[in-house]
């Protein structure tokens, strides 16, 4: 069967993991849990470093508007589309299909730009169905809490913000001085939006009262 030669095992493989993704956050859901907020979590504490290239690539497939899982999912369920159709074309035109490796280049390269606009879309219907959806730019001005790392310039740690409908954001935090350092509990104040997921913030500056 076509699907299943050699040539195509990476392609069934991102397939396969697309339904695995499927199958654990339908079991998280059911235990009361979101796959989705963990991976966001995970990846903002020990990926993310706000200016790395990895960063600005998520960034331009647009992380912070769509969650990191669907971009995952849709990158993987365009890769293994990609490499079927054209290994497809392959084999009717040459009768013989191509190393996996080589249909992989210009999968790739489709995938890249199918996310983009998938995720485009995407940015634009979530906020549709969630009226108590925020931007990014509505975090500045808000009083978050460190949750994970030390924060210090160009090296920031995690924080918990809770907006004005009650929904928890996860986000990176910097201070803006170089003798200022963010520990794990304190509480400080959002200023300046620095990417999608990287802010910079001063500490509480109210703390008799916040």
């Amino acid at each position: 069967m076509f699907f299943f030669i050699p040539e195509n095992i990476i392609f069934l493989v991102s397939f396969f993991l697309v339904v695995a993704i499927g199958l654990i956050e339908l079991l998280a859901v059911i235990f009361g849990m979101s796959l989705s907020i963990h991976a966001d979590d995970f990846l903002s504490s020990h990926i993310d470093a706000g200016d790395s290239l990895f960063a600005q690539g998520l960034d331009w497939l647009n992380r912070g508007k769509v969650p990191f899982l669907i971009l995952l999912v849709l990158f993987l369920s365009c890769f293994s589309l990609s490499g079927f159709v054209i290994q497809w074309l392959v084999v009717s035109v040459v009768k013989s299909p191509f190393p996996s490796a080589v249909i992989a280049v210009p999968a790739l390269i489709f995938t890249v730009f199918l996310v983009k606009r998938c995720s485009l879309f995407i940015a634009k219907v979530i906020p549709q169905h969630e009226s108590s959806a925020v931007s990014e730019g509505e975090f500045i001005g808000c009083m978050a809490i460190i949750t994970g790392g030390e924060g210090r310039v160009n090296s920031p740690a995690q924080c918990r913000l809770v907006d004005k409908y009650n929904q928890t954001h996860y986000l990176l935090v910097q201070p803006e001085s170089a003798d200022e350092v963010f520990n794990p509990g304190d509480k400080v104040l959002i200023t300046t939006r620095v990417s999608s997921s990287v802010f910079i913030a001063v500490h509480n500056p109210w703390p008799a009262h916040l």
